[in-house]
């Protein structure tokens, strides 16, 4: 397993403990030919949520942006609105699988 993968799927169980209380978390990876066709069906706005996205509600800095309580709060925040035909939540395919 990739470090990368290891970071988000490990981001991702600390994101449906931290959000068990609140929120009931489903996630449905598409595939990449899916994803696109839906998106261009529907028109969808698109929020991704890639490598750099996950550091920062970690609490890590980028080269180009430092860590903000505030930013990983909305991004979290993000994280839990449910997708729609209008509104899609975009995250890497790692998540595929992890349940």
């Amino acid at each position: 397993m990739s470090a990368i993968t290891y970071r988000f799927r490990l981001f991702w169980r600390y994101l449906k403990v931290a959000l068990s209380s609140k929120v009931k978390l489903t996630i449905n990876v598409m595939g990449n030919e899916e994803t696109v066709d839906y998106i261009l069906k529907n028109n969808s706005s698109v929020v991704r949520f890639g490598e750099g996205e996950v550091q920062l509600m970690c609490g890590g800095n980028l080269d180009f942006q430092a860590f903000d309580q505030k930013l990983a709060n909305r991004m979290k925040e993000i994280l839990t609105i449910p997708s729609s035909e209008k509104f899609i939540v975009c995250v890497p395919d790692v998540f595929q699988n992890v349940h």
